[in-house]
């Protein structure tokens, strides 16, 4: 059977995958010539996730963002509001984001999508073939995979904790929200003694995505997390009558495992399964946006692809912190506090994005109490 060859092919139009095919675009002069193809089983049509972050400023996600946001809450023993600027909170609901790189595809006819299911990947010297249930194969130069297998996680030694939520759109039939500021932590009510909080998102004076998350090494009872958002919205937004008009669910992977030990040869990680989601705190879109670019200017450059994606200094703060999660999860809310209240959020949003200096670095690590640090410290370098 003849094989079609494509120069690049990227499995999964999900978020990290559409993000270098956006970036891919970006560089249309460099890319014009080569055979690309997107490969997806879905057609990506269906909205099934929300992406919220921050930037500074504006950028091409405002043209589609559901809501941004100018200030923030956090809420533990004490309540505190920050002024964002020059950031702004930003939340994008999944299908506006495949509508707006999938309509590159009528631009740019180079790039070839594929609804079908990849069975396997085979890395070769010089190639990589890709085999799918239809019983077709293709073959490409540089493979790019963005499809999960959280169960290798679970078998290894590293941390592993699961950051896990279910998030609620409620609509109430009066004003109730301040449509001016996003609550990102409220650890008030918190599940048993795990660190869980609950995250409100205002998209009008009416409307809001409420949002119970832990971060654990269990998942707990689907009730579990509708109780608690109903207790979170009659104790601290209203007794007022509303109703929930759409869910959504999820879990994303907290871990000191090294995904760089999954490329091989032409055949690389990308997403979640390349570790592209910010270990300690979950954040995906910001960092796959910036990671696909670093990629897609390695393969202009001519360079290994992955060259540059990873900080070593990150990864270790990183393990640092998921250690102290991992040993002491019923200390999360303290930890936090330490954090958001010994901190401009400017600062901490600079650090989240890996782009502070050591100093800096030093500064924000400087608000936790030592000893916490100290003993995972000892428990990375020395095993006790």
């Amino acid at each position: 059977m003849h094989s079609q060859f494509y120069d690049i092919v990227i499995i999964g139009a999900g978020l990290s995958g559409l993000q270098m095919l956006i970036q891919i675009k970006e560089h249309y002069d460099f890319f014009k010539h080569k055979k690309i193809a997107i490969i997806d089983k879905s057609k990506k049509t269906e909205n099934d996730r929300t992406w919220s972050f921050w930037e500074e400023g504006f950028s091409r996600w405002d043209l589609i963002a559901q809501k941004t946001w100018d200030k923030a809450e956090f809420h533990n023993k004490k309540s505190y509001t920050f002024n964002l600027d020059p950031y702004r909170y930003k939340s994008i609901e999944a299908r506006y984001f495949y509508e707006y790189a999938l309509r590159y595809l009528d631009q740019f006819p180079g790039i070839h999508l594929i609804h079908d299911e990849v069975l396997n990947v085979q890395p070769k010297v010089n190639q990589v073939e890709i085999h799918f249930k239809s019983e077709e194969k293709i073959e490409c130069t540089y493979c790019f995979d963005s499809r999960p297998d959280l169960q290798k996680l679970e078998n290894t030694n590293e941390i592993y904790l699961k950051q896990h939520f279910k998030g609620a759109f409620v609509l109430f039939r009066e004003d109730i929200f301040d449509i001016e500021t996003a609550n990102l932590m409220d650890f008030r009510l918190s599940y048993k003694d795990l660190c869980s909080f609950t995250y409100v998102l205002p998209i009008t004076k009416r409307k809001a995505l409420v949002e119970f998350t832990l971060f654990s090494k269990d998942l707990i009872e689907d009730a579990s997390y509708d109780e608690h958002i109903k207790i979170y919205i009659e104790k601290y937004i209203s007794k007022r009558p509303y109703k929930i008009f759409k869910t959504e669910q999820g879990v994303i992977p907290m871990t000191t495992y090294d995904f760089q030990q999954d490329h091989k040869l032409g055949h690389f990680k990308i997403g979640t399964s390349g570790g592209w989601v910010k270990a300690s705190t979950g954040y995906a879109f910001k960092n796959s946006e910036k990671k696909a670019a670093k990629v897609i200017q390695n393969l202009k450059e001519n360079k290994d692809p992955m060259d540059g994606v990873y900080s070593k200094r990150y990864q270790i703060m990183d393990q640092l912190f998921l250690d102290v999660l991992s040993y002491r999860n019923d200390k999360a809310a303290a930890l936090f506090e330490e954090l958001y209240s010994k901190n401009s959020i400017q600062q901490i949003f600079k650090f989240l994005d890996e782009e502070s200096t050591i100093q800096e670095d030093i500064a924000i690590m400087s608000s936790f109490k030592p000893a916490k640090f100290l003993r995972a410290i000892l428990r990375q370098k020395l095993g006790i």
